[in-house]
């Protein structure tokens, strides 16, 4: 079984630190310093048991401390990759959505995202792998 943690965008954290940092800023009250303390704690602990495994059958996403799903490999029909910002076990916007069954799906950020698909695609290789188009700026300013 392979164990993969979740990436930590900086997107996400710069949003974070904005956020409460405007807030702090305006309000600078001691009370409501320690609520939002107290919240970026708890974002932080969960973001921490954000962690994916895969192994021969499955693939099991853990989306905190206290929970998990569990994925037959064999059920995944395809995976897409997205920056889909829903809410998800995921800490980062460079996102894969994993369509499995006849209509779920679940969106991940595992970091070493080529070994992860390789390693289900050895295990189900009819999964069907979408790629976002890259984008080049140049292209843009071509004639």
């Amino acid at each position: 079984m392979k164990n993969y943690r979740t990436k930590y965008g900086l997107e996400l954290i710069f949003f974070l630190i904005i956020m409460f940092g405007f807030i702090i800023w305006d309000i600078a009250e001691w009370g409501i310093v320690v609520i939002l303390a107290a919240v970026s704690l708890f974002i932080g602990f969960i973001l921490s048991g954000i962690r994916y495994s895969v192994s021969p059958d499955n693939l099991t996403v853990h989306t905190s401390h206290f929970s998990r799903t569990e994925i037959p490999v064999s059920a995944i029909r395809k995976i897409r990759e997205t920056n889909n910002p829903l809410s998800s076990p995921a800490g980062s916007l460079d996102r894969l959505e994993i369509f499995y069954n006849k209509f779920d799906s679940i969106i991940i950020s595992p970091v070493r995202t080529e070994e992860f698909l390789k390693e289900l695609l050895a295990s189900n290789p009819n999964i069907e792998i979408i790629r976002k188009p890259k984008r080049n700026i140049f292209s843009k300013l071509a004639l």
